[in-house]
């Protein structure tokens, strides 16, 4: 079994920056610089097993930046440049390798890391209301940037074009823990067909925070992700060319993550934040953790 790494990246869900409730006010925005370690152990299989082999290692940086184009409308546009590489023992793909089609792992698991810009975000967030609870209707896009290798385990990406439809919802624990706030959020998205694979998925977040001054606050953080439709494995396969050659991304990705970070103002404008994430199960996906450090310069437009 394999799964493409990029994919199990987005499940690592730390990175984006401007899923959330909030939009900053009109001709104000934000540009966020993000760095993500990963360490892929192996996988899971379909009875969530899981297996050690067609482990591998990723580093990203996420470039991000936001605006409001009004008091209740902001659009962010992201970029992530992605190097990755097969780290582990044998062959990428076992199941591969042995079969009658003579395929074998993709052209860039050869333990050595390969690098490319990988896909565009585009998201538009739309505040309805802000008190008590702030709910913020989102429709966003993925576009690949370019033509990359989209098979093995170090592949950069999919290659595939999604849509996108969310809500996000936040709540502040006042009067209770006036310091304390919790955070949600649920979308669906409508991924282009490879093969005539379905591969659409519902994503989900839940996050609580809590400040312990005006500059410093940590969180803890859940994902959850369901593909409906996609491949169980090779069985399903059938060793069809088309289908094995192409495997990497018309897989059944269910995985939950959870984890835990910090938050601290440097300066009224520029925020730093560390986070801590790990997959805590799931169906054929990867397993591993990934550590994720950024900064956000908050700034307004004269």
């Amino acid at each position: 079994m394999s799964c493409t790494l990029a994919g199990a990246i987005s499940g690592f869900g730390a990175v984006p920056a401007f899923a959330q409730a909030t939009v900053p006010p009109r001709r104000e925005g934000s540009v966020a610089v993000v760095y993500q370690n990963v360490d892929f152990s192996g996988h899971i299989n379909f009875l969530g097993q899981r297996i050690p082999n067609g482990a591998a290692h990723s580093q990203t940086v996420l470039f991000e930046v936001e605006y409001g184009l009004t008091d209740n409308l902001a659009i962010s546009v992201g970029l992530p440049y992605v190097t990755a590489k097969y780290t582990g023992q044998g062959p990428a793909c076992p199941l591969c390798a042995a079969s009658p089609l003579g395929f074998h792992a993709g052209p860039n698991d050869d333990g050595l890391y390969h690098g490319a810009l990988q896909d565009f975000r585009i998201d538009l967030r739309q505040n309805i209301f802000r008190r008590p609870l702030i709910l913020t209707p989102s429709i966003g896009v993925v576009i690949p940037s370019h033509h990359y290798e989209q098979h093995g385990e170090a592949a950069i990406g999919r290659g595939l074009w999604e849509l996108q439809i969310g809500v996000n919802l936040a709540r502040s624990l006042e009067p209770f823990l006036p310091d304390a706030y919790v955070q949600g959020r649920y979308s669906y998205t409508f991924v282009q067909r490879d093969l005539n694979v379905p591969l659409n998925k519902s994503n989900g977040l839940v996050e609580a925070g809590y400040s312990f001054t005006s500059s410093l606050a940590v969180r803890g953080l859940a994902t959850w992700q369901k593909t409906h439709g996609g491949l169980n494995g090779f069985p399903e396969f059938q060793f069809s060319e088309d289908l094995l050659q192409n495997h990497d991304r018309l897989l059944r990705d269910n995985h939950w993550s959870a984890g835990a970070g910090v938050v601290y103002s440097l300066t009224e404008s520029v925020d730093l934040s560390a986070t801590v994430i790990t997959v805590v199960g799931g169906t054929v996906t990867h397993f591993g953790t990934g550590i994720t450090i950024g900064t956000i310069w908050s700034f307004a437009a004269r």
